[in-house]
């Protein structure tokens, strides 16, 4: 079964990352980047993200900034460490 079996709404860059049921509404949830800004700079950001309640996790800084190098396999992870089964 893949990973568009599994939640058919997930997004196409992301197939390899498979994620659990929201934990709160059991909705589909997607990996998501987006660039946050500490000014004088702006950073990349990977969360998990519920479609439907919209319930999120925290966010994974990436590309080094502040020594952290998140991935959308940190912020599955931890998404599916919460999720209910």
């Amino acid at each position: 079964m893949s990973s568009a079996d599994r939640n058919p709404d997930f997004a196409p860059r992301y197939m390899s990352v498979f994620l659990l049921p929201c934990p709160c509404c059991g909705g589909h949830a997607d990996v998501q980047e987006a660039k946050r800004q500490d000014p004088p700079f702006s950073y990349a950001v990977w969360f998990v993200e519920c479609r439907k309640c919209g319930l999120r996790t925290k966010d994974f800084p990436s590309g080094g900034y502040y020594g952290l190098h998140g991935t959308p396999g940190n912020a599955a992870a931890e998404w599916n460490r919460r999720a209910a089964t």
